[in-house]
């Protein structure tokens, strides 16, 4: 089984050459790239539906001839947010406060090593996605210190750099750590669960139930990340419906590529009509550009609280409960319970790696329970050979580490 991505050093140069297939690409060439690969039908379309801000795309010619990129919200290379910028000072700051609390230290006189020494001994008892986000976190704030000090203060943030990038863990029981907050998310959606969110949404109580019982019917049959929605394309042509999804993560190397392509050989199939409803609904109800980082992030937030009103009232005593999330997971557990190869699901979901969906998503469930029925697109031949590219190229730097580790030192 291929290792996960976290298992492989940050502070090797390698990794990202290893695992991302446009590592030393410029971002023109990638977008070259992407224009080369087709992600966009040519000039020949031939008319919209109408639909709110051209979701839909009814196309007459080809639409792999490669001319254009779909028009889904800025360039194709994705860098990382300044929301995220500001979620790392947030978590930094919180991590500098705790320190000083723990250690006594006034404020101004905590060195960047000895802050590093102490996040790294908290860090022991941690999650791995935990330690990922602290270091992140950490190691963002410290450059941006290391870019505005003077000599002196670069040399001791270098020297805490190198500190945290060098720390290690020993493996953790995961039983006897705390519970993640993952454990109170409800991880596939039966046709059970379902059908008693489906009957409170039917009653109509507040202007998002009907949107949110689209989501969840669309989300179940494409799969995608609930953010992903607002840069989706949903192309017709020559009889298939092809979804053209940018992928949310392709900042942060665990992507096959800035976009992927989920096509139906049923343009008038239940998944298809779902999903023009849901995009239809949802660009109706957001308001401003498209091209806003920030687009149609408030009505998937007020989309997501209402799932949770309902869902705590429903269920009051269940620990698990259904978010927007969960319609991604049981795609999954759809997937892997059809036979879904590995690769195929890593290409239909976004992955670089194939591993990732069966280390980290939903199963199949056992016994009396039922997963809901769709029809699974099929990934775009081109996804597939990216996902495999990276797999290749994984196990190659994977051999290439071993056997440099059992080089004898003198």
């Amino acid at each position: 089984m291929v290792g996960r991505d976290a298992d492989l050093p940050s502070r090797d140069p390698a990794r990202i050459d290893a695992i991302r297939l446009a590592a030393t690409r410029s971002d023109s060439s990638r977008l070259a790239l992407a224009v080369r690969d087709g992600l966009h039908p040519s000039s020949q379309q031939a008319r919209s539906n109408g639909t709110a801000a051209n979701a839909v795309e009814v196309i007459a010619g080809p639409w792999m001839d490669g001319s254009a990129l779909p028009a889904v919200g800025g360039s194709g290379a994705m860098t990382r947010k300044p929301a995220t910028d500001v979620q790392y000072a947030k978590r930094y700051q919180r991590l500098i406060a705790r320190c000083r609390k723990e250690l006594r230290i006034d404020d101004g006189d905590l060195l960047p090593i000895a802050f590093v020494d102490w996040l790294v001994g908290h860090m022991a008892s941690l999650r791995q996605a935990s330690r990922r986000q602290y270091r992140a976190a950490t190691r963002a704030e410290l450059l941006l210190l290391n870019e505005q000090g003077n000599e002196v203060a670069r040399a001791g943030v270098e020297q805490a750099l190198r500190r945290l990038e060098e720390a290690e863990f020993p493996a953790r029981d995961v039983a006897a750590l705390a519970p993640a907050t993952s454990s109170h998310k409800l991880k596939r959606l039966t046709t059970d669960v379902l059908s008693r969110l489906q009957d409170v949404l039917a009653k109509d109580r507040s202007p998002y139930d009907k949107p949110l019982a689209l989501y969840l019917e669309a989300g179940i049959a494409a799969g995608l990340r609930p953010g992903e929605w607002r840069n989706t394309r949903l192309v017709i042509s020559q009889g298939r419906a092809v979804l053209v999804v940018r992928n949310a993560k392709d900042d942060d190397a665990r992507a096959h590529g800035p976009y992927r392509r989920l096509i139906w050989e049923d343009i008038n199939g239940p998944e298809v009509a779902a999903i023009r409803q849901w995009l239809a609904a949802f660009h109706a109800a957001c308001n401003g550009s498209r091209l806003d980082p920030d687009y149609g992030m408030a009505y998937l937030r007020a989309l997501s609280d209402r799932l949770a009103r309902i869902s705590r009232k429903r269920w009051p005593r269940r620990l698990r409960q259904p978010t927007l999330y969960s319609a991604r997971h049981t795609f999954a557990a759809i997937a892997k319970q059809a036979g879904l190869s590995r690769v195929a699901l890593a290409a239909l979901m976004g992955h670089a790696l194939d591993s990732t969906a069966a280390t980290h998503y939903s199963r199949p469930p056992k016994g009396s329970l039922v997963l809901p029925e769709i029809v699974l697109p099929q990934p775009d031949p081109r996804d597939l050979a990216r996902v495999r590219l990276v797999a290749a190229e994984r196990s190659q730097f994977l051999r290439s580490r071993e056997r440099n580790a059992n080089v004898p030192r003198f």
